[in-house]
């Protein structure tokens, strides 16, 4: 959480309500980025066990690609989707 200091307010009154209401409002953005990560990760880990089972090809002869969110740090592992087989 962070937290604004404005040295120009004029009471200490003035100067908890801000800092108040900057504490309040970095909370609710940081807790809707979090929502956001956690949604994303069940989204991505439901992708992925779909693909899975639904692959015609066994799990050890697909080609898995590593993907890296550079914003967030976060990785996934993806599996290739395929609806048919090769032969």
């Amino acid at each position: 959480m962070t937290t604004l200091i404005l040295m120009h307010a004029q009471s200490a009154s003035e100067r908890t309500t801000v800092c108040v209401t900057a504490a309040v409002a970095t909370t609710k953005q940081e807790n809707m980025v979090h929502l956001n990560k956690v949604l994303r990760n069940i989204i991505h880990r439901v992708a992925n066990i779909i693909f899975t089972l639904t692959a015609r090809v066994p799990l050890k002869a697909q080609m898995t690609t590593r993907y890296v969110d550079q914003q967030s740090g976060d990785q996934w592992i993806l599996y290739p989707y395929t609806l048919f087989n090769a032969d």
